[in-house]
């Protein structure tokens, strides 16, 4: 097998980007240590080893066909690619392919903060869009809907109890109080959020969102635990907000749940962030909704408005975290919170 120069491979080694090179029996004949990071693999794994082996079914992928075509017109590529792990997690990668001698070089760049950061940008302009659409929506039928309430609370008086009109009447109160609900989230969703933080034990934030949700009938049937590890994290944020972050997340995962199950809610230091996991042990969300969960008005709740988990990211993240999705199966699923520790910082 040939391999770079002992100068050269100083240099490649030294890369931040990925850098292989993989011979035309698809071994790899050299891989450096950003490569094999990418990867998740370590160089001595990789080295001399086809790379089905390395990364089974992988020759199955649109990805090899592209490395294929390469590697037998000896043509270059360029293109962005979205990695899948034998883990099932995702990331995303800037390919470039190049014929050489040996065979075809593959350079590797990591743009998975790039594509996270356009997203975020691409969700912050919707989200004001659809903001500024919500509120006029939502003036515009509000009072007329307060009226239509009152009218029909009136009919209604007028009519013994035991009129079977009665049934007719609260059928129609009801949805109307859920027009109404949907109304109050999308004032809630329009109106742009202050923050106003401040130090707070996580530990306490997590239990007052689980008082207020103790009386709650769709929560009482299901047993929560919690567990700490180590003392609680002091992170800077406004309480009351992040405490209806997760008193949504908690509220879902009960309503996940039609008869009795468990929720787990873990608090862990990691570095200078604080990650807070909700885990239940519902259906889990179906594949088709895990990709669009965080978006606007999409929901597989019965009577939900889609705008929870949206309007909690966006609040998690003005605090400089993130909320996502970490595990959907059958067995349940698990969020993420995320919270930068209080520093003490000015």
């Amino acid at each position: 097998m040939t391999e770079p120069t002992p100068a050269y491979r100083a240099t490649l080694d030294s890369l931040l980007e990925g850098f292989q090179i993989i011979s035309q029996d698809w071994t790899y004949l050299y891989v450096n240590p950003a490569a094999a990071r990418h990867g998740r693999q370590s160089v001595s794994e990789l080295h001399g080893r086809k790379m089905w082996e390395a990364y089974p079914g992988v020759d199955q992928t649109p990805l090899f066909e592209t490395l294929k075509r390469c590697m037998l017109e000896r043509t270059a590529a360029s293109f962005e690619h979205l990695f899948s792990f034998p883990d099932g997690t995702q990331r995303w990668f800037e390919i470039r392919v190049q014929p050489v001698p040996e065979g075809i070089s593959i350079q590797s760049i990591d743009i998975q903060d790039r594509k996270d950061a356009e997203a975020a940008l691409r969700e912050q302009a919707s989200v004001a869009a659809l903001g500024r659409m919500a509120a006029v929506v939502a003036h515009e039928v509000k009072n007329p809907l307060a009226g239509l309430s009152g009218a029909l609370q009136v009919l209604k008086s007028r009519r013994k109890p035991e009129d079977p009109e009665h049934k007719i009447f609260n059928e129609m109160l009801a949805s109307i109080r859920s027009l109404d609900r949907l109304l109050r989230d999308l004032l809630i969703f329009a109106r742009p959020i202050q923050i106003t933080p401040a130090p707070i034990s996580i530990g306490d934030v997590v239990n007052n969102a689980i008082l207020v949700l103790d009386s709650d009938e769709s929560f009482k049937r299901h047993k929560v635990t919690r567990s700490l590890e180590g003392p609680s994290p002091i992170v800077r944020v406004d309480a009351d907000l992040l405490k209806g972050v997760f008193r949504n997340l908690l509220l879902n995962a009960a309503q996940a749940m039609p008869g009795a199950g468990s929720i787990d809610i873990r608090v862990v230091h990691k570095g200078s962030m604080c990650h807070v996991t909700v885990a239940d042990t519902g259906p889990g969300v179906a594949a088709e909704l895990a990709e669009r969960l965080f978006q606007p008005f999409v929901t597989n709740k019965r009577g939900g408005t889609g705008l929870g988990l949206s309007t909690s990211r966006h609040i998690v993240r003005l605090h400089g975290g993130d909320l996502s999705l970490v595990q959907s199966t059958e067995r349940g699923a698990m969020f993420l919170v995320t919270v930068p520790i209080d520093t003490g910082a000015p």
